[in-house]
């Protein structure tokens, strides 16, 4: 069995696969939000206050996912029809 770990941060969203039997790192891929400084949307009327685009959100989805799937894939697993297999 394998999990995908999703963590949306303030400036990028990471993605893991991991092996859930030994706990083995088999995919991961970092992608930086593409709006606003870093990733970060500031306010000019408060300074302190900052958010993120929701957009980003979904635009980074696909390639942080396909990239740690396709490190995954490297280290001779795939994925068909969402079951893991060492290939």
């Amino acid at each position: 069995m394998f999990n995908l770990g999703i963590d949306y941060g303030t400036n990028s969203v990471r993605a893991l696969v991991v092996r859930c039997s030994d706990g083995a790192e088999l995919g991961y891929c970092v992608v930086d939000y593409p709006s606003g400084q870093e990733g970060v949307l500031l306010d000019p009327k408060d300074h302190h206050l900052a958010r993120q685009h929701p957009g980003d959100y979904l635009s980074s989805l696909k390639k942080f996912v396909r990239g740690a799937l396709a490190i995954a894939k490297k280290s001779g697993f795939r994925c068909k029809q969402g079951n893991w297999s060492r290939i």
